[in-house]
Order: structure tokens, then C-alpha cells, then sequence
């Protein structure tokens, strides 16, 4: 069962400063939307697992939201930690809504199939079974804060 979002900085800060390193397999998926989604276009997502054979611990989901998001995923420090702590580090690229340029973050109109989606994707394309039940740590997404009940009604169980 996936859990509600952590804080990454309260994370990041009890777990303590990780080991300068860089993963170099990317993989990277896309996955339509269907009929009665708020998705213009398929959503495209990019996956970094951790240097590890050992079992994934949590998938860390960064949304897209800006340069500064995706700095988050590039760093080297925040790929180390993922590693150390056994992170699967996931790039949710920004899926725009029909009505609008940004994403509707609403879980219902699309974003969290779509997220789940790409998750299963990835387990089979990785070999990584894990990823279709590991915990959730999202990024990104201010929204859920006060809306968790509603997020975690769509998570795949």
C-alpha cells in the first residue's frame, strides 16, 4: 500500500547529508490518457533507480513545477541520497491539462492513473516488482497537503 507524501526537507535533514554520487541509467515512459480525463496529451515520465539489488524502499515522485524541480532531480547530492536510503527516483514531467497550460493537479481528472500507470510501466520494463507497491513520497504537488484523504482514495490497493 503507497503511503501519503513525506517532507522532503525534514527527510533529507533526519536521514543526514548522503555521499556525493551519480546514477547513470535513466528510463524513461509516456502514458495516454483516456476517455474523461483533464490530459491533453500522454504524460511523460523519467525513472533513476537506486544502486541497489536489494528492495526499493520508496519511490520519491518529483512533479514538474519549474527549472526548480527538475534541478531537484538532476542534482547529485539528491540522487546520492536517493541511493543510500533506496529511493527510486521518479520525474513526473509536466502533463497539461485540456482547459489550460498547467497540469490539473485534481487526482481524479487523470494525473494520479496516469502516475500509477507509469509506475506499473516501469516495473515490468525494469524488472523492478517493487515499483508497483512501494510507498509514495511526492514533490511538488502543494495541493495534496490538505487533500490527502481524497489522494489516497485513488491509489491503487
Amino acid at each position: 500500500m503507497r503511503c501519503p507524501g513525506l517532507g522532503l526537507t525534514a527527510l533529507i535533514a533526519l536521514c543526514g547529508p548522503a555521499s556525493l554520487g551519480q546514477n547513470s541509467h535513466e528510463a524513461r515512459t509516456s502514458v495516454p490518457p483516456i476517455p474523461g480525463e483533464d490530459i491533453l496529451q500522454p504524460c511523460e515520465y523519467r525513472l533513476v533507480l537506486p544502486e541497489t539489488t536489494g528492495r526499493i524502499m520508496a519511490i520519491w515522485a518529483i512533479f514538474d513545477r519549474g527549472q526548480d524541480y527538475l534541478k531537484w532531480y538532476e542534482d547529485r547530492q539528491v540522487r546520492a541520497f536517493a541511493t543510500e536510503h533506496k529511493l527510486a527516483l521518479v520525474l513526473a514531467m509536466h502533463c497539461r491539462s485540456k482547459g489550460r497550460e498547467d497540469m490539473n493537479i485534481e487526482p481524479t481528472k487523470g494525473i494520479a492513473r496516469a502516475l500509477f500507470s507509469a509506475f506499473d510501466q516501469f516495473a515490468a520494463a525494469e524488472h523492478q516488482p517493487d515499483l508497483r507497491t512501494a510507498p509514495l513520497i511526492a514533490m511538488g504537488i502543494p495541493y495534496y497537503g490538505h487533500k490527502t484523504g481524497v489522494r489516497v482514495t485513488h491509489l491503487p490497493l
